[in-house]
């Protein structure tokens, strides 16, 4: 039988805290677990965790990263701590954590064809569609998210098996637990079409011959140089760009803009693209959430989750500022008082939307719901 026990930490943010909910969720879990997953929002140093985590619980498989935020028990998006417990004689686990995509390469992900890999991926790690590329020779349904905070260039602290640091991309390949999952988002065409003229990498240069952060000044309205500092430089987020391509649209969400005026994305985009301007809608992207959330349901055999893992595009986070515990209201209203509900706000979330060997996506400005029963 597969349990799950999850502690919460709002203010302790020594190297013990960990340990602290842990040695709680042993309490609860009367059992040692098989896997500890680790989520912490930014001022969280998850590595310089291991060591004390390593002397409470052996070599058990530990992997997670920092988040934007961390949503709270209350629903709210916070600055906190949640360590999960999963134990159970079916479940088998296996971590890695990668500095470089050269590292990556060189690993034979074969050896996980019957595992759901979990994928964590820092934003500022360069090459983004090298490692999503590599991911593809994974046989097996892959999830997981862009971490970081990509706005004020602080790279992820990302933690596999005994290892951990900044940067980088950090696996999980996990068998034995059952899962369902669906992603939504509450975006929409705006009706603009813009053309990428000049682009360097994931950094786009120019909009139809202007720079960037002109073209944004001229649809929004803000001065061009409100667009390179805070808030606004943020906030462009929200104005992700699509693409239409054989597979479906393809998303390409700013992380920020930078000095010069330009817009680094994950992704790049190769200079001719036409994309679609897409605007969000609050009361759409809450429709979403409830429609992931039935549809997540659906894929359970016994619709009695014991674990919801909430993933949200960091676009969302702007959306609902000033009501931030609505998108976690709309899934409890599904899902119910009883399951635990933990993730946070990313960079968006990471998915194979269909059988290998589909590309693995970043669903920008999506919200990415997984049930476990």
């Amino acid at each position: 039988m597969v349990k799950v026990v999850t502690e919460f930490a709002h203010w302790d943010r020594s190297p013990e805290a960990a340990v602290k909910l842990a040695h709680r969720a042993l309490g609860r879990l009367e059992e040692h677990p098989k896997v500890v997953v680790l989520l912490a929002s930014q001022e969280y140093d998850l590595p310089a965790m291991l060591p004390a985590l390593r002397m409470l619980l052996g070599d058990v498989p530990i992997w997670g990263s920092t988040l934007r935020q961390i949503w709270h028990p209350e629903g709210r998006p916070s600055r906190s701590l949640q360590v999960i417990l999963l134990s159970g004689e079916e479940i088998q686990a296996d971590t890695r954590w990668f500095t470089t995509w050269e590292q990556a390469e060189e690993h034979d992900l074969t050896r996980w064809e019957d595992s759901t890999l979990w994928v964590l991926l820092d934003a500022l790690t360069p090459p983004a569609p090298q490692w999503l590329d590599w991911l593809r020779g994974h046989p097996g349904a892959i999830y997981g998210a862009v971490t970081g905070n990509a706005a004020y260039g602080h790279p992820a602290r990302l933690c596999a098996g005994h290892r951990g640091g900044s940067g980088g991309m950090a696996l999980l390949a996990l068998r034995g637990l059952q899962a369902s999952a669906a992603w939504a988002t509450g975006w929409a065409p705006s009706g603009l079409l813009v053309e990428v003229t000049q682009s360097h990498g994931p950094r786009v240069v120019q909009f139809n011959g202007q720079p960037a952060a002109a073209q944004l000044s001229a649809w929004m309205g803000a001065p061009e140089e409100h667009w390179r500092r805070p808030p606004l430089r943020e906030l462009v987020r929200l104005y992700p760009l699509t693409v239409e391509t054989p597979e479906g649209m393809a998303w390409y969400a700013p992380l920020a803009v930078e000095q010069d005026g330009s817009l680094r994305l994950t992704l790049p985009l190769a200079p001719g693209t036409t994309a679609h301007l897409m605007v969000g809608s609050p009361q759409e992207c809450l429709a979403a959430a409830q429609q992931a959330a039935r549809q997540a349901l659906e894929g359970l055999a016994s619709q009695r989750p014991r674990l919801a893992l909430l993933l949200v595009d960091w676009a969302w986070a702007h959306l609902f500022w000033a009501r931030p515990q609505a998108v976690h209201q709309a899934v409890r209203q599904v899902l119910g008082a009883e399951v635990p509900i933990v993730g946070g706000y990313t960079y968006g979330p990471l998915v194979r939307p269909g059988s290998p060997p589909t590309p693995v996506q970043v669903l920008d400005n999506h919200l990415l719901l997984v049930l476990f029963e």
